[in-house]
């Protein structure tokens, strides 16, 4: 794995891993990370998928503006929504040559998404993995209570918002997680990947999470309710793999995407949950391949 940046208009440098330097000539995978997360926690599908392309395709995990070792600028209290995230990734990826493949996890997918939907004469496919997609009707439900000032209440926002961030090192954070929360389904080696690429040293004693809780939680609050106009343009193949617990991609969101025009592939999980990434490794790897082959 080698860790390099790319960069947008402004100049602002954000990190990714690679298993190689981005070859000229080949097209480019380019995945975008769940909110909190960081684009080395998915190594072991990136890697796989290197593997399994026997390096003719670039494959790069992305870490986002506000996460992993990115240096872009944050400002929490002007996020409203997720378009300076979908307008780092045009920005990002205008200036990679070749054709693209675009994925994500979570709200990655939907920054994935937005940004095939806009750059359908450079992207070939996208790949959806547990996206927060809800049904046209849920999303003006939801809309219409943060009108009315009740999205504070999401659980997420406030869980993030409290997240101890300081911690002793690295292995204090990865011997806390391992097995808990959010992480109860994940392999050590996940867990790891999270906390190597998503951690920097403050001092000699002393590690911080580089997703700062109040960027995570801005990110949760400002959660897109958008995304359908942008799904209805889609002419390239899209696929959409997905937990069945506690998923973030509801059934009534699916069947909103069986009635598309466009050319779609659901495929669920019965015993995944949002953490689809981490628990379905080799599957996604094997699943994903033979999309991409198509």
């Amino acid at each position: 794995m080698i860790r390099n940046t790319l960069t947008n208009n402004s100049g602002e440098e954000f990190s990714y891993v690679s298993a190689g330097p981005i070859e000229t000539g080949i097209p480019t995978f380019i995945f975008f990370h769940a909110t909190g997360f960081n684009g080395q926690t998915y190594w072991q599908l990136i890697d796989g998928l290197t593997k399994k392309f026997q390096e003719s395709i670039n494959f790069i995990s992305i870490d986002q503006r506000g996460h992993g070792l990115s240096t872009a600028e944050t400002k929490p209290e002007e996020l409203e929504d997720w378009s300076i995230y979908v307008q780092d990734a045009l920005e990002i990826t205008d200036k990679l040559d070749g054709p693209l493949y675009c994925a994500g996890h979570s709200m990655g997918s939907i920054v994935a998404a937005k940004l095939a939907s806009l750059r359908q004469d450079k992207v070939k496919k996208l790949i959806m993995l547990e996206p927060v997609l809800y049904s046209p009707f849920e999303c003006f439900k939801y809309k219409l209570m943060r009108n009315l000032g009740r999205r504070n209440k999401v659980e997420l926002v406030e869980l993030a918002a409290n997240r101890r961030s300081k911690f002793n090192n690295q292995k204090e954070i990865i011997d806390s997680y391992f097995g808990r929360g959010v992480f109860s389904t994940w392999d050590k080696s996940s867990v790891e990947d999270y906390v190597i690429g998503g951690t920097r040293q403050i001092s000699e004693e002393e590690v911080e999470l580089s997703c700062a809780p109040l960027w995570e939680s801005r990110t949760f609050r400002a959660s897109d309710m958008d995304s359908w106009p942008y799904l209805r343009k889609l002419s390239i193949p899209g696929y959409i793999l997905c937990g069945d617990i506690l998923s973030t991609f509801t059934p009534s969101a699916r069947e909103a995407i069986n009635n598309l025009n466009g050319d779609w592939h659901i495929d669920v999980f019965p015993e995944a949950t949002h953490s689809l990434p981490m628990e379905q490794i080799d599957t996604l790897i094997d699943r994903i391949y033979q999309f991409m082959s198509k």
